[in-house]
C-alpha cells in the first residue's frame, strides 16, 4: 500500500513539476505546446508497446521516441507535397496515427522480453526524472527573458546551440525543399534537421512573435529530456535488474562524471582566486583550455538544454542497446526489424549517432551469436537489420540533409585529441569511468552477454573521440562522450550488482555516492552559469550574456512584420578572419534567428564551412566598409541581398551612412529608431 501511494505521489510531483516549469517559461501557450508535444508522441507507442510490453515503461519510453519521429517524418513528407497547412498537418497526424494503431499487432508477448517492471522500479525511475525540472527549469525560463530596461537575454552557450536552432526552425517553417541554409541563401541546408520539424509547426509562420519559436524549443526540449534520461535507467536496469542500482548508476552519469568543476575549486582556492569567478569559466570545458588543450565532453545537462536533436538520436540508439542487453533468445524476422528501426530513426535524428549506434549493436549481436555458436547463418540473418538502417540514410540524402561531410572528416590522432588525452579524459568523464571500469571485472555470479553493448559502446566511443574528427576539431568528442555518457551506467550497475553479490553493497553504494560528491560541483556550477544571465562580463571574444536591446528588438520586429519571408537581410556578422574584429560574435545570428530572415553571407558557426563562403563575405565586408555607393549597391545586387541591418555594434555605421546619405536611389532608410537602422537596397 505504502509503494502505492509513493508512486502516485512521485507521479503527481513530477507532473506538477514539469507542468508548472513550462506554465513559468511559457503561460498557456506553454502548456497547449506541451499538449502538441504529448500528441506527437502518441502515434509509436504501439509499436513501442510492442516491442518491449505495455506493462514495461521501456514501452513507453520506446513508443514516446517513436512516435515523435514518426510525427516529424509525416511532417516533412506534407512539407515536401506542398500540403503543409494546419489542416495538412492535422490530416497526416491523423493518417500516421490511425495506420500505426490500426496494423501493429496487439500481442501480449513483447517482442524483447524484459524482466517484469515492479513498483520499486516505478519509484526509483520517476525520482531520477525530477532531476530534468530541478536543473534545466531555470535556464530555459532565462533563456530570452527581459530585464527591468527590456533587453532580451541570451546567457551563452545558448547562443551557439538554441539561437541557431531558432534560425533553423524559422527555415524549416518556410516550407522549403530542401530548406535554405539561412546563413548562405542561395544554398541548400545541410543539416539533420528532422527533429526541428515539430517546433517549427509549433512555432508559426515567420510574421508570428519570434517567443513563439522560442518556446517551441523549449517545450520540445524539455520532453526529449525525460525520453532521453529515461533510456539511460532502463538500459542500466536491464543490465543490474535492480531498481536502485539503475537510479544510482544513472544519477552519477547525470550529476558527477566530470571532476572539471572539482578541478577548477582546487586550482582557484591554491591561486587565492576568488571563486566568483566561476562564473566567467565555462567550466565544463576545462580541458580544453590552459594548460590542457585537449579535447571537452559535454554532460548530459547540456545535452538536454542545447542538442535536443542529439539526445534524441542517441535515446533512440539506447533503445537498440537495451534489446541487445535483455536478449536472451534470439530475436524473431518482426523483432529484428522493429530494433533496427529504431537505429534508422537514430541516423536520420543524427547519422553520425545512428551509425555509431549501429557498429554498437552490431558488435553486440555478433558476441552473442559467435558465444551462443549458433553459425553464421543465424548472424545472415540479422541483416535484414541494415534495411531500416539503409532506408534511414537514404532519407538523409533525399532530404538534403547529407553533403559536406566527406571534405571535412578527418580519420587519425591529432590536434586536441593528442594533448594530454588520458588526463583530459579523466577530468571531462573519471567520476563515471573509474566505477565502470570496475563493471568489466569477470563477476562470477553475473551473466556477461548483458553488458556486452556497454563494452561495445566503450570500445566504439573512445575510438572514435580520438581518431576521427571534423574541421571542428571539438565535434566528434562531443557526440562520442555522449555515447560513452549513456552507456557506461550500465557497467557502474553491473559493478555495483557484483559487489551487492559479494555482500558489498555498502562499499559500492559509498563508492558511488563518493563519486557523485566529487562531479557534482562540475553540474551545479553549470546549471547556476547557465541561467546567469546577470552575468555581463566579456568572455573569450564574447559576452556571457548576449543583450538585444529594446530598440534592436523593435527593429527585429518591423523586419519581420513588413518583409517577405524569403527576404535576404545582410549584417555585418562575419567570421574572425575576415572581419577582424574579435566582437563581431556577438550577434552572430541576430537576423536569421531573431528577425527570422536569411542572408547572402555569415558568421555560421554551428554549420560546416562552406568553400565559398570566405569569398562572399569579404565581398559583404567591403561593401559595408569601403565600397563606393555604386561598387556597394552592385555587390548587394549581385549578392541578392535585398536590407541591411547596421546597429550599436556596428562602429562603422555612421562612416557607412555617411557614404551612402547622398543616394537615397540606391539605399535608403525603411525602420530608424536610436542606433538601429533597416536600409533597404534600391
Amino acid at each position: 500500500m505504502f509503494r502505492n501511494r509513493l508512486v502516485v505521489l512521485l507521479s503527481l510531483s513530477l507532473g506538477l513539476a514539469i507542468t508548472a516549469s513550462v506554465a513559468w517559461y511559457g503561460g498557456l501557450r506553454g502548456l497547449l505546446f506541451l499538449t502538441l508535444y504529448l500528441l506527437a508522441l502518441l502515434p509509436g507507442l504501439p509499436i513501442g508497446w510492442w516491442l518491449f510490453g505495455r506493462r514495461h515503461a521501456a514501452g513507453w519510453v520506446a513508443g514516446g521516441l517513436i512516435g515523435y519521429a514518426a510525427t516529424c517524418m509525416a511532417l516533412s513528407l506534407v512539407i515536401r507535397a506542398g500540403w503543409a497547412t494546419p489542416a495538412g498537418n492535422a490530416v497526416a497526424w491523423i493518417a500516421l496515427t490511425g495506420a500505426i494503431w490500426g496494423l501493429v499487432p496487439r500481442s501480449t508477448l513483447p517482442l524483447v522480453a524484459l524482466p517484469a517492471w515492479t513498483r520499486r522500479d516505478t519509484i526509483a525511475w520517476l525520482l531520477v526524472l525530477h532531476l530534468v525540472p530541478a536543473l534545466i527549469t531555470v535556464p530555459f525560463a532565462h533563456v530570452g527573458a527581459r530585464d527591468a530596461d527590456g533587453n532580451k537575454q541570451y546567457r551563452a552557450y545558448f547562443i551557439a546551440d538554441f539561437v541557431w536552432h531558432m534560425a533553423l526552425t524559422q527555415e524549416i517553417a518556410r516550407h522549403d525543399t530542401p530548406p535554405r541554409n539561412p546563413y548562405m541563401f542561395d544554398k541548400p541546408i545541410h543539416y539533420y534537421w528532422t527533429y526541428f520539424v515539430a517546433p517549427s509547426v509549433m512555432g508559426g509562420d515567420s510574421t508570428a512573435p519570434v517567443e513563439r519559436v522560442e518556446l517551441a524549443l523549449k517545450v520540445c526540449a524539455t520532453g526529449t529530456a525525460l525520453l532521453m534520461l529515461s533510456t539511460v535507467f532502463l538500459a542500466a536496469l536491464a543490465v543490474s535488474r535492480r531498481a536502485w542500482i539503475a537510479a544510482a548508476a544513472t544519477v552519477l552519469a547525470f550529476v558527477g562524471p566530470s571532476l572539471e568543476g572539482a578541478y577548477a575549486l582546487v586550482d582557484m582556492t591554491g591561486r587565492g582566486a576568488p571563486l566568483a569567478g566561476l562564473r566567467d569559466v565555462n567550466i565544463d570545458a576545462v580541458t580544453a583550455w590552459a594548460p590542457f588543450g585537449g579535447l571537452r565532453i559535454d554532460g548530459l545537462m547540456r545535452s538536454m538544454l542545447y542538442t535536443p536533436q542529439h539526445s534524441m538520436a542517441f535515446a533512440l540508439g539506447m533503445l537498440a542497446v537495451i534489446a541487445g542487453a535483455a536478449l536472451s533468445a534470439p530475436l524473431t524476422l518482426a523483432g529484428r526489424l522493429v530494433v533496427a528501426s529504431t537505429l534508422g530513426l537514430s541516423v536520420i535524428f543524427n547519422p553520425f549517432l545512428g551509425a555509431a549506434f549501429t557498429l554498437i549493436y552490431g558488435i553486440a549481436l555478433l558476441a552473442d551469436v559467435v558465444s551462443a555458436r549458433r553459425g553464421w547463418s543465424a548472424l545472415a540473418g540479422h541483416l535484414v537489420a541494415a534495411l531500416p538502417v539503409g532506408l534511414g540514410l537514404a532519407w538523409c540524402f533525399w532530404t538534403g540533409m547529407a553533403g559536406g561531410v566527406g571534405e571535412n572528416l578527418h580519420f587519425g590522432l591529432f590536434g586536441p585529441a593528442r594533448r594530454y588525452p588520458f588526463t583530459t579524459l579523466m577530468l571531462s568523464l573519471g567520476g563515471l569511468l573509474v566505477p565502470a571500469v570496475f563493471g568489466l571485472l569477470p563477476w562470477r555470479k553475473l551473466p556477461w552477454r548483458p553488458w556486452i553493448p556497454a563494452m561495445a559502446a566503450l570500445v566504439v566511443g573512445l575510438t572514435l573521440m580520438y581518431f576521427v574528427s571534423l574541421t571542428d576539431q571539438y565535434w566528434v568528442g562531443f557526440r562520442a562522450g555522449n555515447i560513452l555518457q549513456i552507456t557506461l551506467p550500465m557497467l557502474v550497475a553491473r559493478a555495483l550488482m557484483g559487489l551487492s553479490d559479494l555482500g558489498a553493497a555498502k562499499l559500492g553504494g559509498g563508492v558511488v555516492v563518493a563519486a557523485t560528491l566529487i562531479g557534482a560541483p562540475t553540474t551545479v556550477i553549470d546549471a547556476y552559469n547557465a541561467q546567469d544571465v546577470a552575468d555581463r562580463h566579456r568572455g573569450p571574444g564574447f559576452y556571457w550574456t548576449d543583450v538585444l536591446t529594446p530598440t534592436q528588438q523593435a527593429g527585429l520586429a518591423w523586419i519581420r512584420r513588413n518583409t517577405p519571408a524569403n527576404a535576404v537581410v545582410q549584417a555585418r556578422r562575419l567570421p574572425y578572419e575576415v572581419s577582424g574584429v574579435d566582437m563581431d560574435r556577438q550577434n552572430w545570428s541576430i537576423v536569421q534567428s531573431v528577425a527570422g530572415r536569411r542572408s547572402a553571407a555569415a558568421n555560421a558557426i554551428s554549420l560546416l564551412p562552406d568553400p565559398e563562403n570566405p569569398a562572399k563575405c569579404a565581398r559583404v565586408n567591403a561593401m559595408f566598409l569601403t565600397e563606393t555607393p555604386e561598387a556597394a549597391h552592385a555587390t548587394a545586387k549581385a549578392l541578392g541581398i535585398e536590407y541591411l541591418w547596421l546597429d550599436q555594434e556596428d562602429a562603422f555605421r555612421v562612416d557607412f551612412l555617411n557614404r551612402i546619405g547622398a543616394r537615397h536611389d540606391l539605399f535608403y532608410a525603411v525602420f530608424q529608431q536610436g542606433d538601429v537602422y533597416v536600409i533597404r537596397v534600391g
